[in-house]
Order: C-alpha cells, then structure tokens, then sequence
C-alpha cells in the first residue's frame, strides 16, 4: 500500500516531486511562468488603461457642468 505522501505526489504532480529537473517538468514550469507573467502584465495594462479613461470621463463631465 502507498504512503500518504506518494499518493499526493502521484495525484498533484503526476509521479513526479515538485522540484523534479526532468526536461518536461521544466518546460512545463518554464511554460507557466511565461504565462502568468503574461496575464499579470495584461491585467496591470487593463488597470492603468481603465484608471486613465476613468480620469478622461471625469474630466469631460467636471468641464460639461462648468457655467
């Protein structure tokens, strides 16, 4: 019967520990941080383009309501 420990590993990392070297384990690792760090710089670009039309909109509506 497995250990505790060997079923978690087969379950979550499909055999393989969490810091295995093997040439798929690393480029499967490589592959996700590319892409989180993709999706963490599209989001903080949606953020700044959203502030900035945010501001613009303001900005329009305070120089609409001026006499």
């Amino acid at each position: 019967m497995p250990r505790e420990d060997d079923r978690y590993r087969n379950a979550m990392y499909g055999g393989h520990p969490p810091a295995c070297t093997c040439v798929d384990c690393t480029r499967r690792r490589l592959a996700g941080n590319t892409r989180r760090k993709s999706v963490e710089r599209s989001l903080f670009t949606w953020i700044i383009v959203g502030a900035v039309v945010l501001v613009i909109i303001m900005f329009v509506l305070w120089w609409g309501s001026r006499p």
